[in-house]
């Protein structure tokens, strides 16, 4: 889930964006919204998520908000 933060902020960057901060994409199971497995969208000192892997056949809600401002 770290590479898919570093490559949220890179795509950012290169579009002068910033990702607003406290927004997490979460791995979606039937009938369950928000998995355990959770993506976060700015590296956060005060908001800590796990490091997971990724498995096949596992599927995501990628929530991304990003502004021209500085993301707070």
């Amino acid at each position: 889930n770290k590479d898919v933060t570093e490559a949220i902020q890179k795509v950012a960057a290169a579009y002068d964006c910033k990702i607003v901060e406290g927004v997490l994409s979460h791995q979606l199971k039937q009938f369950v919204i928000d998995g355990n497995k959770v993506v976060i969208s700015v590296t956060n000192p005060e908001m800590r998520v796990d490091d997971v892997d990724f498995e096949e056949n596992e599927v995501y809600a990628v929530d991304i908000v990003a502004s021209t401002g500085d993301g707070k």
